[in-house]
């Protein structure tokens, strides 16, 4: 019954997101050591922390003020579209989740 709740509101288990974590880290710390540049990972990290963080912010301010703007699986995936596209460079994570952000129904 669960299920089907998640599949009827388009909720982002837990289980689907966090291997997604893991494997995006992993690769992106793959590439930096091919690399052998640690500012890909760093970028990356950074990237994650300030992308999860302002989301999270819009999550509480959205969800106490007006009702809900996004959940909490939307919160999680920024984090991970954040790590892939922070190995890239600022511009690309800052056109990357505004384009994600702005095409979500």
């Amino acid at each position: 019954m669960a299920r089907l709740h998640r599949l009827a509101h388009q909720l982002l288990p837990f289980l689907l997101v966090a291997p997604m974590y893991v494997v995006t880290v992993l690769l992106v710390g793959l590439g930096a050591l091919l690399l052998d540049d640690v500012d890909v990972l760093k970028h990356a990290l950074i990237a994650n922390v300030v992308v999860y963080a302002a989301f999270r912010l819009l999550h509480w301010f959205g969800s106490r003020f007006f009702g809900g703007a996004f959940g909490y699986g939307d919160v999680r995936l920024s984090g991970v579209l954040a790590v892939a596209l922070g190995a890239l460079g600022t511009s690309e994570v800052v056109v990357g989740i505004y384009a994600g952000s702005s095409s979500a129904p």
